[in-house]
């Protein structure tokens, strides 16, 4: 394999990499770094050709180095891999032909070839830890690993623990900072977001989740001091939820007893949350309707800014154009604009105020107030002076 074809296929490794899940992690491209770099020209354009990676992968909220080394007189060569822990590896070619296929079948023209043989090592680590949390010195961690999944109702795919002597990682490169922790967990927990709007950005028109909701619980247990906690939101949760904050964990507590709660928090604010961006979605329906005569326009396909415009006529034949403008966020108030149409020579020709909108009243009700509330602002537009 040339360099240049070399370069092509890891750049569609590492990219796989990337869009896939370790586990039921997602990789963040600061997780890959490249060590020696060599350098090829081509077409008169500088290629940097990299034949060393370092890759951190989490497991239960730990970050382990995966070194992949390939071989730059064989790229097609299976490439050396080193690990800053080795237990979990028996050097039989048999057991590791056994339990890594793709290193039998190694094929860097195959783009998901380094993801699959990282998951396997993966799973692998994870079956040696579950043999080791079976021996009697890890009886209480067994325990509560057991009890996570039978309240939480969840698989072996979806939980992971470390107890601590077999992590060889200085604590710094964790997501915890505590000495003395008897064992990490990492739950993905069991969570329903389908209720929740499509994810948005600003100025763009896609709409597209980055990749599948999660939520990711990493508890530290340390001995009778207390516990360490982390959660981790895929973009679309996190953006309708926003900052979580999560309970104490207090020193009786259990971990199954404050997973369930953490739980429990994020369910009712996804239907809470949900329910407000629905109510809000209906009003500003129900708004379009109610005013259809006079809509100039308006756009209902993002909660980032909806925006309504629309011609108001008051009892009195007054007319004035109405903009009706709602954030991402339902417990916001929507912010109304007044416009006159018959004079704009100064700042009183135009009015700008909030709304009192209610995210958890009828939609009737609002509907009555802001119909009230534009009969009181036009009359006082209608007679303002410069």
């Amino acid at each position: 394999m040339s360099d240049v074809d070399y370069y092509k296929h890891i750049q569609e490794n590492i990219k796989e990499l990337l869009y896939g899940n370790i586990g039921f992690h997602r990789l963040e491209k600061n997780l890959i770094e490249t060590k020696q770099n060599n350098f090829i020209e081509q077409n008169q354009n500088l290629i940097v050709v990299s034949c060393h990676f370092c890759i951190k992968i989490p497991y239960a909220g730990v970050f382990h180095d995966y070194e992949i080394i390939f071989n730059p007189d064989n790229f097609n060569e299976l490439p050396d891999f080193h690990f800053n822990f080795m237990e979990f590896l028996d050097l039989d070619i048999n057991y590791i032909t056994e339990n890594i296929p793709t290193w039998e079948n190694w094929d860097l023209t195959n783009s998901k070839s380094l993801l699959n043989i990282l998951n396997e090592f993966h799973i692998l680590y994870k079956k040696y830890l579950l043999k080791v949390i079976n021996q009697n010195p890890y009886s209480h961690i067994k325990k509560e690993y057991n009890e996570l999944m039978e309240l939480l109702h969840i698989t072996e795919d979806k939980i992971e623990v470390l107890p601590s002597d077999k992590n060889c990682m200085d604590q710094t490169n964790s997501e915890y900072s505590n000495d003395d922790i008897s064992a990490f967990f990492c739950i993905c927990l069991p969570i329903d977001s389908n209720a929740l709007p499509e994810y948005y950005q600003e100025n763009c028109d896609d709409m597209l989740n980055p990749g599948d909701d999660f939520a990711k619980l990493c508890i530290g247990k340390k001995g009778s001091d207390g516990r360490a906690v982390h959660l981790s939101l895929s973009p679309r949760i996190q953006q309708f939820l926003g900052f979580v904050e999560l309970p104490k964990f207090a020193r009786d507590n259990t971990v199954s007893k404050y997973v369930l709660r953490v739980k429990h928090i994020l369910d009712e604010k996804i239907r809470i949350t949900s329910e407000q961006y629905k109510n809000k979605h209906l009003f500003v329906s129900a708004l379009v309707e109610t005013f259809s005569n006079g809509i100039v326009e308006y756009d209902t396909r993002k909660f980032s800014n909806i925006k309504v415009h629309f011609l108001y006529e008051n009892l009195d034949d007054y007319n004035c154009l109405v903009s009706v403008t709602l954030d991402g966020k339902p417990k916001e108030r929507p912010r109304i604009e007044l416009q006159s149409l018959y004079c704009q020579v100064g700042p009183s020709c135009n009015i700008s105020t909030f709304f009192a909108y209610q995210p958890g009243a009828l939609i009737e009700d609002n509907l009555a107030k802001i119909k009230n509330f534009l009969q009181i602002e036009t009359f006082r537009l209608k007679n303002h002076k410069h």
